[in-house]
Parts: structure tokens; sequence; C-alpha cells
């Protein structure tokens, strides 16, 4: 639908909120698009509560909402990406973040629309630290956890937004079009910020407007120390190197590699935490000059140990299992035995120094 207002709402277990939800936007977005102007894409990763039949009889119902499903859970990233693509093929001219969780009123859709809209603004971000914004059914942990969240992210980024974690947004269409979606790597709520660092480095205006968050009405939050840990090691990395995704040299990459094979988030359990001997894992990226020093004597590490196996990991490309093992600065290298960790090595040494670092865990 040609300019049309989009609604992304992705979905993992959220059978209990989606039908209430999806039927107060829409009694919102008909009110400040009117009838025709909008439509409400749920994307939902196979949730196993039946969310996607949920939303199967709702666009059934409604022929202003439609489905997107996807096989697998791969977290909230990927998620509005796939959503992003589909409403931008359509000739959307806004699109909407939304949770399916009542954490976002609905109601304040139209504000957001609004600011875009008629306000001027390229991205509006619904803000808790601004003025007339704020939580509600939070303790004061996570309160604490939320605001340092954004103030690490705004410092670190040079940005002057007080909320770069939010979550619920309205885009312009051509800020989705010119920011280079198909480099985003983010999944957890780094993708957040990295979406609206992106539309601010490209001369976007981005606008807050002051909302309420609330804790969702009913399910489980899908928050985990994980998807935290993402956030922190992306950051400094979007500060440091903006074209990062976007303008990689894949042949440096293909250079660092080397003999020493690849591993992904996906195969990572098959190759390294099932092997049935040592693995050390080394943790780079094509951007890190220090892990370009250490390859080569890893590469002749390698071939003078048979009893134990190198392999490398592209932490810009697999943030899950960085993430997971607390990679927060390269080159880092991690030795594995018996599918668990035995031994951490962080920074680039000479050869001696590694063996030595090596010898007695091996043994």
């Amino acid at each position: 639908m040609s300019d049309a207002a989009w609604l992304i709402l992705p979905t993992y277990d959220e059978a209990e909120n989606l039908e209430a939800v999806v039927l107060a936007a829409r009694e919102v977005l008909g009110g400040c698009c009117g009838p025709g102007g909008f439509r409400v894409l749920v994307v939902d990763d196979d949730s196993p509560d039946g969310t996607g039949a949920i939303a199967d009889a709702l666009a059934a119902r409604f022929a202003d909402v439609e489905v997107l499903h996807r096989p697998r859970r791969e977290g909230l990233g990927p998620a509005y990406l796939a959503g992003f693509a589909r409403a931008l093929e359509r000739g959307a001219a806004y699109v909407f973040e939304m949770d399916a969780d009542f954490s976002h009123d609905p109601s304040d859709l139209a504000r957001l629309l609004a600011a875009v809209r008629e306000g001027g603004a390229d991205v509006a971000l619904g803000s808790r630290y601004v003025d007339g914004g704020g939580v509600s059914d939070w303790g004061l942990p996570r309160r604490l956890v939320s605001r340092g969240g954004s103030l690490y992210a705004s410092a670190v980024l040079g940005l002057r937004l007080r909320d770069l974690t939010g979550g619920y947004k309205c885009f312009r269409a051509d800020v989705l079009r010119a920011i280079g979606l198909d480099s985003v790597r983010s999944k957890g709520y780094a993708f957040q910020v990295e979406l609206t660092y992106r539309a601010a480095r490209r001369g976007f205006t981005v606008v807050e407007v002051p909302i309420t968050f609330r804790d969702r009405r009913l399910g489980r939050s899908k928050m985990s120390w994980r998807i935290a840990g993402e956030a922190m090691v992306l950051v400094p990395r979007l500060r440091r190197h903006y074209t990062l995704y976007s303008e990689s040299d894949h042949s440096q990459e293909m250079t660092m590699a080397g003999t020493m094979r690849d591993v992904t988030d996906a195969n990572f359990q098959a190759e390294v935490l099932e092997a049935e001997g040592p693995v050390l894992v080394d943790f780079w990226a094509p951007w890190c000059g220090p892990c370009r020093v250490v390859a080569p004597v890893l590469e002749e590490i390698a071939g003078e140990r048979p009893d134990l196996t190198i392999v490398k990991l592209n932490v810009d490309d697999n943030i899950e299992t960085a993430s997971k093992y607390s990679v927060l600065a390269i080159p880092t290298m991690i030795l594995f035995k018996n599918g668990e960790v035995a031994h951490t090595i962080r920074g680039a040494y000479p050869k001696k120094r590694l063996e030595a670092e090596l010898q007695p865990v091996l043994a």
C-alpha cells in the first residue's frame, strides 16, 4: 500500500497480548491515518504458544492486518529488518516500531506520527527520559540499568538524545532506505541504538517525544543479560567504526581468516562446544589492528599442535556468541575443553607468551 503508515509488531510468545494490542493500534491509526491509510504487520518468529495462528486470524478478519511468518527465533533486530523490507517494498511512507506487549501505549502512535508528518522530524523517538516521559511498574534496579544504559550510549556516541535504547519509534521511510539496513548486524537492544545512531550520523533530524513506558501486562519479558551484553560490545564500535558494517573490506577479512576455519553463531555448538578435543577460539574483527598481529602467531601454533584446534569467530557478524562469552575487547582468545571455558587470553602477545598461557591448561 503506497504512502501508508506501517506498524511493525515483532512477536514471540505474545498470544496473551496480540489481539488486544492490534485492536488498540488499529483504532488509533484509523483516527490519525484514515481508512486505508495504514497497515499493521505482525512479524512472528514461529512462536510456540500459537501467536502466529492468532495473527493469521486477525489478518483474515481485517484487511489492514497482515502476517510475516519467520521459521525460527533470531532476535528483535532481524525481525524488524524483515518487517521494514516488506513495508518499504510495498511503498510505505512512514514506519513504526512498537512492542506488542502494551509496554508501549498504542495511543502514542498518533503523536509519534505527527512529529514526523507535520512536525518536520525524520525520526520520532518515544522517550522515557525527557520532560513529560517516564516509566511505571519498575523497581529501582531496573530503572538504574535502563537509565544508565541510555546515558552510556549517549555519552559514548556523542549524541544529545536521552533515550537511545528506546524501541518506540516512527521513521520517515526515506530514512530507512538511506541508512543501510542490509548491513545491520545487531539483534537485541543494541539494534535500537544502532538505527538511531545511523540516522543521526546521516544528518536526519531525530526528535524525542515523551512517553510513559509500562511493564508488560501479560507474558514473560525477553530481556536477558546476553542482550544487554550485546549492547555493551557494540556501542563503542559504532563510535569508532561507523562504516564497520556497511563498508567492511571483504578482501582483508579473507586474508585475516588465513587457513584457520571460521565458526559462527550458527555452528558454534557443533564446532566448538561438541568438539572431541580442546578448541581455541580467536575472537577478531576485520578492523582490529592487534588481531592482524596475533593471527599469524596462532596459525603457527595451530601447525605445531595437532592436539589443539584453533578457529576464528568474527565478532561483528556473530555478536550473540561474543556477548555470551563477555568478549568486550579484542583480540580475545578463549580455550574450550569438553564444552566449557577452560582459559581466556585477552590481548595480542608473542608466541612464547601465548604458549606459556596455553600449556598448563592443555597438559
